[in-house]
């Protein structure tokens, strides 16, 4: 049991870095812009939580591969694990860009949803910086 457990410890960890990066990046930035003004800070909070909920769907998507690729490993089947590797870039790609887009619309167009424009602005500004990172 004890194995089995390092294994899952060895497979997951790099999961649960990446979301706690992904989380923690929001929050790196709210602290950055902390001195800047109240505004900015409002717009970050907001692009972040428009942001994460849209890449989830995203990192849903993709982690779906897990499974696979762990499957192929534990197989002893490193080839079949690097091409569904490859094939989750392409997906993260056909997935990500479109979230990323949708992002930025939606930022683009917050006043429609009763957010005064001084904090659309700062948000979309923020959404727009973010968007290479969501990928």
């Amino acid at each position: 049991m004890r194995r089995d457990i390092v294994e899952t410890v060895k497979l997951a960890l790099p999961l649960a870095l990446a979301q706690l990066a992904q989380f923690f990046m929001g929050v790196v930035d709210f602290a950055c812009v902390g001195r800047y003004s109240a505004e900015a800070m409002a717009g970050v909070a907001i692009g972040n939580s428009l942001s994460w909920g849209l890449s989830s769907i995203g990192v849903g998507i993709t982690m779906a591969l897990d499974p696979l690729i762990a499957q192929a490993l534990g197989a002893d089947e490193p080839k079949r694990a690097y091409q569904w590797w490859r094939v989750g870039r392409v997906v993260a790609l056909l997935v990500g860009v479109p979230l990323v887009l949708c992002t930025i619309c939606l930022a683009a167009n917050l006043h429609v949803f009763g957010i005064e424009e001084v904090l659309a602005q700062e948000t979309f500004y923020y959404v727009l910086a973010r968007g290479p990172a969501q990928f």
